[in-house]
């Protein structure tokens, strides 16, 4: 906001030059996209300042990602103010034969000096600058910055850095399914089981017992523990997307897939919020029909890819019943619980399913068919 609000600073109007001192703080891009290829760019950084120009590869390029994290700090001496003084960030790629310019953004320096607001703030605001190329008002990403301006000596400069990640435990239950569709027509039934994970540890995931030839609703009341490391770093794609699948069971040959779902994990914010909180935090829902009072049991719809209608949108092939927590891994410890049914300071029951068939019974009914 104070960068944003404009206003002269009379106090400084028709006086002399003097010098100043600035500090500008890079943390990180967000989104940089180069214009002449779809991989992945190898970002550095640039810093201009009148005749003065700081080539910063050494220190801050990075391989291969559209969100580098510099974390740098550059100072800049003896700035005339009244006057004019521009810095030049510029974020290159590194490409064969000649490096290429991604993008650019330019702070004056004496457009601060002048604002009113900006330099009443103690603490200067951290900004979130937009990066075009040369001639273009197209935005390929995104600078996080902070820039400060001192008369006289400079205060001391704080630490920055990436924040350090935290081992943390994420809890999930799966409770029932109910509508699900049949693999077996003929017996109108499924040899049901879920299997689950985190979308980006694929081999990881886990599976609950089967719920042989479930019919009508699908009961499990089965556990799962996952380890997370938070906060999640923009490049770990599908670290904060939990995967849920229901199969058909089938001994025989492979299991079948009904469905699945992709879950957000950042739904209400928990990632966040227990990461901020160091405390266990629920995935909850309001329900609309029950005086807007919350749950933390939530029913998903699960899709097939290949299942569609008419119009090629996805038909549901069922739904499943889950909860969710995340707590940081010192506090799971304490509280601990069991994988499964197992038992343990949180029990879960046995699920209630209506028919109960034996192994042997379940092989002689796939032999027949």
């Amino acid at each position: 906001r104070c960068v944003q609000e404009t206003g002269i600073n009379a106090e400084y109007m028709g006086k002399k030059s003097k010098k100043y001192n600035g500090r500008l703080y890079i943390m990180r891009g967000i989104k940089i996209l180069p214009l002449t290829t779809s991989d992945p760019p190898d970002p550095y950084l640039i810093i201009k300042h009148g005749k003065n120009e700081i080539n910063d590869q050494e220190k801050t390029q990075q391989r291969g990602t559209i969100d580098p994290e510099f974390y740098q700090r550059y100072e800049f001496l003896n700035m005339k103010l009244p006057g004019s003084n521009t810095l030049r960030i510029e974020v290159w790629n590194e490409v064969f034969g000649s490096d290429e310019l991604i993008g650019a953004t330019e702070i004056d320096v004496e457009n601060r000096y002048f604002n009113r607001r900006w330099s009443q703030c103690y603490f200067k605001p951290i900004e979130y600058r937009s990066l075009r190329p040369e001639f273009s008002t197209v935005t390929v990403g995104r600078l996080e910055m902070l820039f400060e301006l001192f008369e006289g000596k400079p205060q001391k400069p704080f630490e920055i850095g990436p924040q350090k990640q935290q081992e943390f435990e994420l809890r999930v239950i799966v409770w029932e399914t109910k509508e699900v569709a049949y693999k077996d027509e003929a017996e109108r039934c499924n040899d049901l089981f879920a299997r689950g994970g985190i979308r980006a540890k694929s081999d990881s995931f886990q599976e609950t017992d089967t719920h042989w030839r479930c019919r009508a609703k699908g009961s499990f009341n089965w556990r799962w523990k996952f380890r997370i490391n938070l906060p999640v770093k923009p490049d770990d794609f599908g670290m904060d997307e939990f995967m849920v699948q229901l199969w058909d069971r089938d001994v025989a040959a492979s299991n079948d897939m009904i469905g699945e779902v992709k879950i957000d994990l950042n739904s209400h914010k928990i990632l966040q919020k227990a990461f901020k909180r160091q405390v266990a935090v629920k995935m909850k829902k309001l329900i609309k029909e029950k005086d807007n009072s919350e749950t933390d049991k939530i029913w998903f719809d699960c899709y097939h890819p290949e299942i569609v209608d008419a119009e090629g949108k996805q038909i549901s092939q069922g739904k499943v019943l889950m909860s969710f927590e995340i707590m940081p891994l010192e506090e799971a410890e304490k509280i601990q619980n069991g994988s499964g049914r197992d038992l343990s300071l949180i029990h879960i029951s046995e699920p209630t399913r209506l028919l109960s068939i034996s192994y042997a019974v379940f092989c002689l009914k796939k032999k027949k068919q």
